[in-house]
């Protein structure tokens, strides 16, 4: 049988021979591209002392380098030779689709996806509990830190890329319509904890800063074209960055709200109204001690609005949670690849949120956790499929559309 997608394949192989087959190939305005006005943080002054920007701001580097992000990852988790060429082989082409994908070649990439999915079958597709492939993190060598992509595996990282190259094979992905995220960065924090010892003074760590943000661009370049598919090809997601300069309190209150407003009500005026989304990056090394019992990270609204607030500490982006996720820093495949699926998760919060009159979906916190809940017209086994079935079946047929209700700026 011949899927819609082998046909759009082949449509779209005839359509790549011919001259307007460039508009295909044309330059995404997301991190680690061009040189789009998201590659540059906001140069705005203020007068007030609370908070500042950079008063220069340097030629942004590309965010990635997929070759020398793959060399590091080997050498760092004991040598190619010592992973199986078929994860050699998954690692690698995850990587180069992601690249094909943000130089918007969409075509390319989906190509190199259906060739893993036929090799390495979505776990919704094989009939089997066995996750295989994707549940495999590599080699463990004793006293060695151990590779960690996500769970399972770098499943939803495909997922995601499933999700982009369908959609951009079958519509143009122009995103004529921007919507700022606001990334907001405390200079210090004073984590008063459930646990462990009080951190007084704790400073943003400077890996977040350096090259002009990269760690932190890396993290977002598969969620910017995600946004950008799942929203007909609508939405060109931009980046603006604030560091602000004073020192909050962050700690567990007796209505179990953290307190993450504050820094966001401390940006120059006009800002939070320009604002369609935040992320809250906070200082806090969690190696220290300071524990709040489970929280790491998470998604909230901005004061009373409909703005998401995606909400994690700077150790989150630069190293990996222990003892779940091992020891050690984050390479820069790993937060490519994992911190795609965190923000996913995080994102679908809202989505389930935004639109819980119009679907009811999301009733328990986490309805993927529980198989038998799932719609009946959902085939999928893990959260990724959860996420890509209620893309496909829900919110392309619902009313308003992603792209109309995730525009909250006032324009």
């Amino acid at each position: 049988m011949i899927s819609v997608v082998d046909v759009r394949l082949r449509f779209a192989r005839r359509a790549l021979k011919s001259a307007f087959a460039v508009v295909l190939v044309t330059s995404l305005l997301s991190c680690g591209g061009g040189s789009g006005t998201n590659l540059v943080s906001d140069t705005a002054s203020v007068p007030a002392p609370s908070a500042s920007t950079s008063a220069a701001v340097p030629p942004t580097p590309s965010s990635t380098n997929t070759p020398a992000a793959l060399a590091e990852f080997w050498d760092r988790y004991g040598a190619k030779e010592n992973f199986p060429p078929l994860y050699v082989e998954l690692i690698t082409k995850l990587l180069e689709a992601e690249d094909k994908v943000v130089d918007k070649d969409y075509l390319g990439a989906r190509l190199i996806v259906d060739d893993l999915i036929k090799k390495i079958p979505l776990i919704g597709d094989t009939g089997v509990e066995d996750q295989g492939w994707w549940a495999h993190y590599g080699p463990t060598q004793p006293g060695k830190p151990r590779p960690f992509l996500g769970e399972p595996g770098p499943y939803a990282h495909l997922r995601m890329l499933d999700e982009i190259t369908r959609v951009g094979i079958s519509k143009p992905m122009l995103g004529k319509t921007p919507i700022q995220m606001t990334i907001v960065m405390p200079e210090c924090s004073n984590i008063i904890p459930d646990t462990g010892p009080t951190l007084l003074n704790e400073r943003l760590n400077p890996e977040i800063e350096a090259v002009n943000y990269k760690a932190v661009r890396q993290s977002l370049r598969l969620f910017q074209s995600y946004l950008l598919a799942i929203s007909g090809g609508e939405l060109n997601l931009e980046l603006k960055f604030y560091k602000i300069n004073k020192c909050f309190e962050i700690n567990k209150e007796t209505n179990h709200v953290y307190n993450f407003t504050e820094p966001l009500l401390q940006l120059p005026k006009g800002v939070a109204e320009k604002t369609d989304m935040f992320w809250l990056i906070y200082p806090h090394d969690n190696d220290k001690g300071a524990r709040w019992n489970t929280f790491s990270g998470g998604i909230s609204s901005f004061n009373g609005t409909s703005k998401p607030v995606f909400i994690c500490d700077d150790s989150w982006i630069i190293k990996k949670k222990a003892p779940v996720q091992g020891v050690g820093p984050r390479t820069e495949l790993e937060r490519r690849i994992y911190l795609s699926q965190w923000l996913q998760h995080e994102f679908f919060h809202h989505l389930y949120s935004a639109w819980k009159v119009e679907l009811g979906i999301e009733d328990n916190g986490h309805p993927w956790r529980d198989r038998s809940t799932w719609p009946a017209d959902f085939t999928g086994k893990e959260e990724a499929d959860y996420y890509s079935e209620t893309i496909r079946k829900r919110f392309y047929q619902v009313t308003p559309s992603i792209a109309q209700r995730l525009q909250r700026a006032d324009k």
